[in-house]
């Protein structure tokens, strides 16, 4: 990536880049299939079609549960 050299410019570029960064990294966090999140509900009404409500609800929240014990750990080991 090229920063621009000086001036008022360079500070609003570095500005929308990392508003555009946060942006996308907020987006891919939140399409995570943890059931909360927009994935989970996604992902939930994909398998409702298929196996019920119920079950779809249940294999969501147990899904989530594992991926936020892993994100758990990820974050505390520091990856």
């Amino acid at each position: 990536m090229r920063w621009p050299r000086a001036g008022a410019w360079a500070s609003v570029y570095i500005y929308l880049y990392w508003a555009y960064a946060t942006s996308y990294w907020l987006l891919m966090f939140n399409l995570l299939p943890i059931y909360p999140l927009d994935g989970g509900q996604a992902l939930q009404c994909i398998l409702w079609k298929f196996i019920g409500y119920y079950k779809a609800t249940l294999f969501i929240v147990n899904l989530g549960m594992g991926l936020s014990v892993l994100l758990i750990f990820g974050g505390l080991a520091g990856i």
